[in-house]
């Protein structure tokens, strides 16, 4: 993965599916890159489920699914330091048969569960550039709403998706507001600072 400037953090959440109407298993796994610039800006992506009414990490051995099931899956982001504006950017792809696949949005079979979409603060906006921004500035050991909580599998998903593997990528960043607000007549999706390579 390429280093940030700023701050960038990961979660990985792969999907081994068997034959249709057969057990697959979800799975995911955090790794987070932080790099503390002057302002202090360090972040966590938070990678939950909720089991038996509890929230809890979500688990390294993964989740039991089925096509046609959802699975509970909570993506949030929660700030260590500074003040700071926070981006995130979700990337799928799908492995058949040992090629890796981008999904497009007519052949994605998964479907994720972003309920707290809006303009209102402690919202999210989707940017032009595929990046979700987080509408009001999140202070020290504050965390986000909520970007996603369920992952969706379609009844769809036959045998072609016998032995695959669904990846969804989770990129968090995150960029200080001091000196940094948004500009007049602008929103969120305006805000400076972020690195020059995006995902």
């Amino acid at each position: 993965m390429k280093r940030r400037l700023l701050i960038t953090a990961v979660a990985v959440l792969a999907l081994s599916l068997a034959a249709y109407g057969t057990l697959a298993y979800l799975t995911g796994s955090v790794t987070a890159h932080n790099v503390i610039t002057a302002g202090n800006v360090r972040i966590e992506l938070l990678d939950q489920t909720v089991s038996d009414n509890e929230r809890v990490k979500f688990p390294k051995a993964g989740l039991k699914v089925m096509p046609g099931t959802e699975a509970s899956k909570e993506v949030s982001v929660k700030n260590l330091a500074s003040e700071s504006w926070v981006r995130v950017k979700l990337v799928k792809e799908i492995n058949l048969a040992n090629e890796a696949q981008l999904l497009s949005d007519a052949t994605d079979p998964v479907t994720l569960s972003l309920e707290n979409m809006g303009s209102g603060p402690n919202q999210w906006t989707l940017g032009d550039d595929g990046y979700y921004y987080y509408n009001s500035p999140l202070a020290k050991d504050a965390e986000t709403s909520k970007l996603f909580t369920k992952v969706t599998f379609g009844t769809g998903m036959g045998n072609e998706y016998q032995n695959a593997k669904l990846i969804i990528q989770v990129y968090a960043e995150a960029v200080q507001t001091a000196n940094n607000p948004i500009p007049a007549g602008g929103n969120v999706t305006d805000v400076q600072g972020w690195p020059a390579t995006q995902v």
